[in-house]
């Protein structure tokens, strides 16, 4: 089983609704959540990891998480 460390994205298929995955070490993609019912899901989704992180470090007044929230929040919103 591959890793899914890394940025995860959302995309739409033909016939499966909206998905996320992250890039495979062979140039595909690693199917995180497939056929989510809606593309604001998808996102929300996606940016999960990236959430974890700015709360991580606001929890411990580190990095530049205030940056990182601005960041998750335009990532959620499809931008």
């Amino acid at each position: 089983m591959e890793d899914t460390k890394g940025e995860w994205r959302a995309f739409q298929s033909r016939n499966k609704g909206w998905n996320v995955g992250t890039p495979s070490k062979n140039g595909g993609l690693i199917g995180i959540a497939i056929g989510v019912d809606t593309e604001a899901n998808a996102h929300l989704i996606a940016v999960a990891p990236d959430m974890y992180e700015a709360l991580k470090q606001a929890q411990e007044g580190t990095g530049d998480w205030r940056g990182m929230i601005d960041l998750v929040l335009a990532k959620a919103e499809g931008k």
